[in-house]
């Protein structure tokens, strides 16, 4: 539990609401102990499983080695993919790692990837986009990216600064260039000169967003990022949710590849947002504002929500229910049906072998003659 938010969103929040519904069991591993298969340990773990996901990583071969293991033990393997790898951006750090190949590696991490997607016997995803584009690999399903509902539980509104607008965001340092490439840091740079009762808040952990935008100190308000289950509470400090993407590249740009997290938390949390116009938030699109990535596009819509924020933070309001609906304690048997699914499609397929490492040297050898 490392503060990870794809291994949050995508393994632990999922786990923790299965085993509390008290019908479904579910156990976390670390990719690192997975490898060891043939352990007493893992044995216990992993060998009453129906279904086993394993989570992006699927370069190393010892995690192909023991993927092949438990498809031969007749289970049914599933990586999970959310981010695009193949087009990561220079601004983003594991750009370097994933584009410029990694030391050590036999071959380029993208195509161990794809290699390793082709032992798995499903992909799922909460990107459409990204299934998209591994169809001709491997079988994919659509999860999204489901809120835990028990963190915006007893979540109340915020003391806002009376006459104060503030316009909140908050990502990770792969979302610059959604700030560069989208028109909005021109946009609220005009905003915050027309409307000087407006605050932008900016959360999480890159400094290069501050340094970008040129916007009054005194408009510009700077939040650390915070654990998950804290963000709940950030996010009830916005008046406005934003969601610039970076979409310079139509359906194959980078950002297009993203999760609907961002405006799924604006409903839930009863904010109203603004976002690029991109399959990203397609589905969600009718509860909220989307925008051309023009610097006019985003000004005016900007200008137009903060003169009218009262009237959007009551229709945001009753818009609640809706977000409600998109938490996994509210998608429970949606998931499971998923992974019913692939069983079901799978199982006539898996292979009738036995996959073991057997070793070469001499004392093994003689020791299973004796057995």
């Amino acid at each position: 539990r490392r503060n990870k938010l794809c291994s949050q969103w995508r393994a632990l929040s999922p786990s923790d609401v299965l085993n509390r519904s008290g019908q479904h069991r579910c156990k976390l591993v670390f990719i690192g102990s997975f490898v060891d298969y043939g352990s007493p340990t893992m044995q216990d773990l992993i060998g009453p499983a129906n279904i086993i996901v394993v989570q992006r990583n699927l370069l190393d071969p010892a995690v192909i080695h023991a993927i092949d293991y438990w498809r031969g033990m007749r289970r049914v393997v599933v990586a999970d993919l959310d981010d695009e790898y193949e087009n990561l951006p220079w601004s983003n750090p594991a750009h370097e790692f994933w584009i410029r190949n990694a030391p050590g590696l036999p071959e380029a991490p993208v195509a161990l990837l794809t290699e390793g997607l082709r032992h798995c016997d499903a992909l799922t995803s909460p990107s459409k986009v990204i299934l998209d584009d591994w169809k001709d690999v491997v079988p994919g399903y659509w999860v999204p990216n489901w809120a835990q509902g028990d963190w915006y539980l007893n979540v109340q509104p915020q003391k806002l600064q009376p006459g104060v607008v503030t316009l909140g965001w908050g990502g990770s340092v792969s979302h610059y260039d959604s700030w560069v490439f989208s028109g909005i840091k021109e946009a609220l740079e005009q905003v915050c000169k027309e409307r000087p009762q407006v605050k932008v808040k900016i959360c999480g952990n890159d400094p290069r967003l501050a340094k970008l935008l040129n916007i009054p100190k005194e408009q510009l308000v700077l939040q650390t990022g915070v654990p998950p289950k804290e963000w709940p509470h950030i996010v009830k400090t916005f008046d406005l949710g934003v969601a610039p993407l970076d979409m310079r590249d139509g359906y194959k740009s980078y950002d297009n590849h993203r999760s609907w997290i961002k405006a799924m938390e604006y409903l839930i949390c009863g904010v109203p947002w603004i976002a690029s116009k991109s399959n990203t938030y397609a589905e969600l699109a009718e509860h909220g504002t989307v925008v051309e990535n023009t610097i006019g596009d985003w000004h005016d819509a900007l200008i137009r929500a903060i003169d009218n924020i009262e009237f959007l933070k009551r229709d945001a309001k009753r818009n609640r229910k809706i977000g409600w609906g998109l938490t996994l304690e509210n998608n429970l048997d949606k998931l499971v049906e998923t992974y019913e699914r692939i069983g079901l499609t799978t199982m006539p397929q898996l292979p009738q072998a036995f996959y073991v490492n057997w070793t070469t040297d001499e004392k093994s050898l003689r020791e299973r003659r004796e057995a």
